[in-house]
């Protein structure tokens, strides 16, 4: 937004500007599966006559849910399709760090750097819902939500520099079962989890 400080005036007059960049590419994520486990409602539903299966997790689509300001750069990360060396397409994080600046009222950004978070196994194990946190100073963390064939819903994180990129994952609460919540059955009119979301 330009000309914020007439905000503090009877009558402001702000402007909001944009700046197109090319990126790295990112999509469209795939719902995930999940570790087998014990799932009482699903059970609970198959008692009632409904036949389900254990419900994928989704992740959520392509789209900048926050971005932050800090230390004079925009941070931020997104849900992504990814392929890694060692398995099948799996949601990853796609994660962006740009360097904005304005001048005679035209404002412009480059990317400063930019990357990925994944799990690179022979499984469908995923990165979900990822967000940005971070602080003045630009010490920053990705924040996401794990699940596969290999793990139950856990959180994780993974540290980011700005100069050198996103550190290793970080399972920081393991989940000790598969999602089984409502949002992944029928008769809810749903067919995958909304775990993390």
């Amino acid at each position: 937004m330009m000309n914020t400080s007439s905000l503090d005036t009877a009558t402001p007059d702000v402007t909001l500007v944009n700046d197109t960049i090319d990126t790295e590419t990112y999509g469209q994520p795939p719902a995930t599966d999940q570790k087998p486990g014990p799932t009482p409602f699903l059970d609970f539903l198959a008692s009632l006559g409904f036949k389900n299966h254990e419900s994928l997790i989704a992740d959520n689509d392509d789209r900048l849910q926050q971005v932050t300001f800090a230390n004079g750069l925009l941070w931020t990360s997104i849900p992504t399709v990814v392929k890694t060396p060692e398995g099948p397409v799996r949601a990853g994080a796609a994660w962006f760090i740009l360097s904005p600046s304005v001048s005679g009222g035209m404002l412009t950004a480059r990317v400063f750097n930019q990357g990925y978070v994944a799990i690179n196994s022979p499984k469908q194990d995923s990165v979900l819902f990822p967000s940005v946190g971070v602080n003045a100073a630009g010490k920053a963390v990705i924040g996401f939500s794990i699940a596969g064939e290999d793990f139950f819903p856990s959180a994780g994180y993974a540290t980011l520099d700005a100069s050198n990129g996103a550190g290793s994952i970080v399972i920081s609460f393991p989940g000790v079962a598969p999602d089984d919540g409502f949002s992944g059955y029928f008769p809810f009119g749903f067919r995958v989890g909304r775990w993390g979301d």
